[in-house]
Parts: C-alpha cells; sequence; structure tokens
C-alpha cells in the first residue's frame, strides 16, 4: 500500500533534480550557469535528467574541478560519451564568455559571436581557425571578421563568415605545402607568390581538382569550381585589403605587391530564371500530387500547406515556411497575408492573395492550435500569435517560436519531385516566383505592379521576365522611329515603314539622317555631321533623341523602374 501510495502521489520526489553538492564549487557553478543558459535558448536542445547525472557521475570520478578541463572528443571518461559529451560542449561554450575574453579567444584562435552579443541563426558552433598554422595569418583572419562584427552591417547568416574561413584555410595550406618558410614568414611573400597562388587555384579549377585544406561537411574534398574561384579570390582579397587599410600589413612586414596581386575574383555567374513549363506546373499544382508531398511529412510539419501556399503566392520559400499564426486577415472583402521579406528589411509586407490559399493558413492555424493545446494545457494569448510560427518546428521547440528547417522541406521537396510517380528531377521551389512574376508581365502588369506583388526584384530579374512574356513588348517593335523622352510627346511615331524593298536611296538616306547613340538614334544636324554634341551628350532630355522599338522597350521598362 506504501508503494501504491508512493508511486500516486508522484513517484520519487527527486525525479528531475540534480545534486550537485559533491562536486567542487567552481564545477557546481558552471553546470547551474549552463542549465540556466540553455533554459534561456530559443531552441534548446533536450538534456535528460539520466543525461545530466551521468555527467555529475562522471565528473566525481575524474576528479574534474572545471568544465575547461573535460576534451569533448574524449569517449572513455563517462559511460554514454555520445550525449554527456554534446552537453559538455554545449556547456563550454556558454561558460567560455565567462572564463575567457575576446582577447583570449584570438590567442587560442577561434571566434565566438556571442562575444559581441550576437548569434547566427542555425548555428551553435564557433568558427574554428587553428587550421591556419601560421599565426600572422590567423589573427589577420580573426582580426577581420571581429571588425565586421563591431560594424554595422553584420551578415544575416553564418555563409560570408564561413566564406572567409575557409578561404584563408586554403591560402594557408597553400603557403605551407609551397612557400620555402611554409608562411610563417610574411616579410618574404612577394608578388610572384600571390600570382602562383592564383596559377595553382586556376588550374585546380580547370582540372576539376580538389581545394588544398578545406573539406565538405560529410569529409569529403571540396571540387574547386569557377564559382569557388570567385567567392574564394573575393574573400581573401577583401582580408588583405583590410590588412593594408589598416595598417595590419606594414606591422606584419606583409608587402603592398602581394597584397594588391590578389585578383578580384569576378562576379558569380547567374542563370536567368527560368519559371515551370505549362505542363510542369499543371503537375506540381495538381492536389493528387501534393497529397504524395504530404506523405512525405510523417509528423504533419506541413509540407504540403508549405507548398500550396508558395506555387499559388510565388514568395520566397523561406518567407512561407516562416511565416507566423497570425499572419492573414480579410479587409474590405480582400484577403491578404503578411510576410516578413528578411532579405530586402521589410517585415510585416502586405500581400493579396487568393480565397484559396486563405483557407488553406486557417486550417493549418486550427492544427498549429491544436498542437499547442496539448503542449502547454491552454489556448494561445494574443501576443503569443503574433511571434509563434505557423508551421512551428517539433524538435527543441517549447515556445512554438521557430518554424520547420527550410533545408527539410527542401530535402522532402526534392524527394518528391525525384520521385517515381513524379519524375520531374531538376526543378526547384524558386521557379514558383518567376513563374508568377512572368505571367504577370503576359497579362500585362508593369514592372512597379510586379514589385508590390513580389516584394522586390532586381533589374536583371525584370529583363528576363520580359524577355519571356514578350507581347508588351512586341507592338512597339513594329515601329521604327519614336519620339525620345526629352520630346514634348515621348513615344510618339515619327517614322514607320513603308515596303520592305526600299531602295538603296532612301536606306542611305536613313544613314545620312542619323547616327546611333546610346539607346537610339541622333537626329541632330550637326552632329551627324561630324561635330561634337552641345549638349554634353544628354540624350535622355533631348528633343533631338528618336528611338528605334527595340529602344523604346528599353526606355519603357526604364520608366517603369524609375516609377
Amino acid at each position: 500500500m506504501e508503494r501504491w501510495l508512493f508511486r500516486a502521489g508522484g513517484g520519487d520526489p527527486n525525479a528531475g533534480c540534480l545534486f550537485l553538492a559533491r562536486l567542487p564549487p567552481l564545477l557546481a557553478a558552471e553546470i547551474r550557469y549552463g542549465l540556466w543558459t540553455h533554459a534561456k535558448s530559443a531552441a534548446p536542445a533536450r538534456w535528460h535528467p539520466i543525461w545530466l547525472r551521468t555527467l555529475v557521475r562522471s565528473c566525481i570520478e575524474a576528479g574534474v574541478s572545471s568544465l575547461l578541463e573535460l576534451n569533448p572528443e574524449d569517449r572513455g571518461w563517462t559511460p554514454q560519451p555520445t550525449r554527456v559529451n554534446r552537453i559538455v560542449r554545449e556547456m563550454r561554450m556558454y561558460v567560455d564568455a565567462v572564463h575567457r575574453t575576446r582577447a583570449d579567444t584570438r590567442e587560442l584562435g577561434y571566434l565566438d559571436p556571442n562575444y559581441w552579443g550576437y548569434r547566427f541563426s542555425g548555428r551553435r558552433a564557433t568558427f574554428d581557425l587553428t587550421p591556419i598554422p601560421q599565426r600572422w595569418l590567423r589573427d589577420l583572419t580573426w582580426d577581420y571578421l571581429a571588425n565586421v562584427l563591431d560594424g554595422p552591417r553584420r551578415p544575416r547568416t553564418a555563409g560570408p563568415f564561413e566564406q572567409v574561413r575557409r578561404s584563408l584555410i586554403c591560402l594557408s595550406a597553400y603557403l605551407s605545402e609551397c612557400d620555402p618558410y611554409r608562411g610563417i614568414r610574411p616579410a618574404v611573400l612577394t608578388e610572384r607568390t600571390a600570382r602562383e597562388f592564383v596559377a595553382d587555384f586556376s588550374r585546380r579549377v580547370a582540372n576539376r581538382q580538389h581545394m588544398r585544406g578545406v573539406f565538405n561537411r560529410d569529409g569529403s574534398l571540396t571540387i574547386a569550381t569557377p564559382t569557388t574561384y570567385a567567392l574564394m579570390m573575393n574573400a581573401v582579397r577583401q582580408v588583405m585589403r583590410f590588412a593594408m587599410d589598416t595598417g595590419a600589413a606594414a606591422s606584419i612586414q606583409l608587402s603592398r605587391e602581394f597584397v594588391v596581386s590578389i585578383p578580384y575574383g569576378g562576379a558569380l555567374s547567374h542563370r536567368n530564371p527560368r519559371p515551370f513549363s505549362d505542363p510542369v506546373l499543371r503537375e506540381l499544382s495538381d492536389p493528387s500530387n501534393i497529397s504524395l508531398l504530404d506523405k512525405r511529412d510523417p509528423h504533419d510539419g506541413g509540407f504540403a500547406d508549405i507548398w500550396s501556399i508558395q506555387v499559388r503566392c510565388g514568395r520566397r520559400i523561406s518567407e512561407v515556411v516562416k511565416l507566423r499564426f497570425d499572419c492573414v486577415s480579410e479587409h474590405l472583402g480582400r484577403t491578404w497575408m503578411w510576410v516578413d521579406m528578411t532579405k530586402v528589411g521589410k517585415l510585416d509586407y502586405a500581400v493579396q492573395i487568393p480565397r484559396s490559399v486563405y483557407d488553406i493558413v486557417l486550417a493549418r492555424q486550427a492544427k498549429t492550435l491544436e498542437k499547442f493545446r496539448l503542449k502547454h494545457g491552454r489556448e494561445p494569448t494574443t501576443k503569443e500569435k503574433r511571434t509563434i510560427a505557423l508551421f512551428p518546428s517539433r524538435v527543441t521547440n517549447p515556445t512554438f517560436a521557430r518554424s520547420v528547417d527550410t533545408g527539410t522541406f527542401c530535402s522532402a521537396f526534392k524527394d518528391w519531385i525525384e520521385s517515381d510517380q513524379m519524375r520531374l528531377p531538376g526543378h526547384t521551389t524558386h521557379q514558383a516566383r518567376h513563374t508568377l512574376a512572368t505571367r504577370l508581365v503576359k497579362a500585362g502588369a508593369s514592372m512597379a505592379h510586379v514589385k508590390t506583388v513580389l516584394g522586390h526584384i532586381s533589374e536583371r530579374m525584370g529583363d528576363s521576365y520580359v524577355l519571356i512574356a514578350g507581347s508588351q513588348v512586341e507592338p512597339f517593335l513594329q515601329q521604327v522611329w519614336v519620339a525620345g523622352p526629352g520630346n514634348a510627346y515621348p513615344g510618339q511615331v515619327v517614322l514607320t515603314p513603308t515596303t520592305r524593298d526600299r531602295t538603296t536611296a532612301e536606306q542611305l538616306l536613313v544613314d545620312l539622317a542619323a547616327v546611333p547613340t546610346e539607346h537610339g538614334l541622333c537626329t541632330f544636324k550637326p552632329v551627324v555631321g561630324g561635330y561634337d554634341c552641345p549638349f554634353d551628350r544628354q540624350c535622355n532630355s533631348c528633343e533631338h533623341f528618336v528611338l528605334t522599338g527595340a529602344d523604346y522597350g528599353y526606355w519603357k521598362r526604364q520608366e517603369q523602374r524609375w516609377a
């Protein structure tokens, strides 16, 4: 009876408790601080009480007095090495900020953004610079990254920092293998050293060989490509120019010739956007096919709903994945969705959506609300509805504030389109955005309207959309000359073709009456006769400037952009 009452009354009263009395005071304080910081984390990992008790017992048996004495890579000091070492690794990251200063991390060869009160989304680890054996190059890399964190324009993701780290590791590996002094003496590095480094990497790109010193996440070799060449040269050039501008190059006796010989890697090559073809769009919009994607979502994370919204609204996929619970509303009979376009710095951007998308969001809200009730046993408050995610992650997400991972959805999407039922490999979620923009232009929408719907498009994207949906330009191509933007009546037809078989004299007359200039023709007689332009070539405000049909299409798009 007593044992039954013991179990019915809640079981062991010490369940969930962690006793630190037998630990040294410093170690006990470190574990308390680690537990407190972990509980305040936006996405705390699961630390089971049994694993924490194993950590305490292992510390007592090992006789350690601080977490800094433990090696998370050692699997022999605890009976549960995988789980306990994971806890130790994260606790050490927390207590390092207490035990060590920024200068200490520079000496130890790593950079932790937590010292700047900043943390990259989705990254827990620090930036390890110890693979750079040359002390001057490692310190220079640390100083550059620290300067970026001190500045006003911190990167949104860890990608730029990781690219700088990998690029300088590659340069370090080259110096270690090819420099007579293994790169230890910066004073002997010359212009020839830099040019040989560039030539070595260019050969690796041409022969598709692996990069020096860097590896992929799975441990495989990283192949050198034109894209990695551009990224790496630009990163190395930025760090070297930083050294020259701040005087660090002079202090370490790094020659100016070496710095300026690192070339500009060039802009990354971009392919023109390719919208979904009509058959592919029909397949990806078919509800029966979308149900196949739903079957690849065993925990009901909302993958089918995410794609149903994306294919109809053409957002960036991260904007759909990270929608908040209270993201839709109805005003004056119209349905709206509020998205955060963090890429261009626009939050709570209103987008009009179809009624079908509105209904999908309402159905997903009901499912998320039920999950919240089961987790917390109550209804979310009005304030919580503005912060919890519409598609909450089920992993380490007690507050429901974190959405499912975009990469997880993209992996499921890729498996779906490459499955035997779909057989549509090679397509991406972003093509839905290009498809919507192209169809808007086809329907007669201006670039200003397309920008309003999509939130933001670049000039290069706008040119591509107009090129694909070319019906807006075709009527103008039938006109030969129209008045320029500086004329009293811009766009007025001033000359049209009569017959296709013009005489040679007529063609010569055209050649004598105008001279080509930037995006048009000049009809001012002195300029046609060979004199310099007296108006300083301000063609966009000159009444003597006329346009051909293709040029008129160009200026029309410019007008829409300026609007």
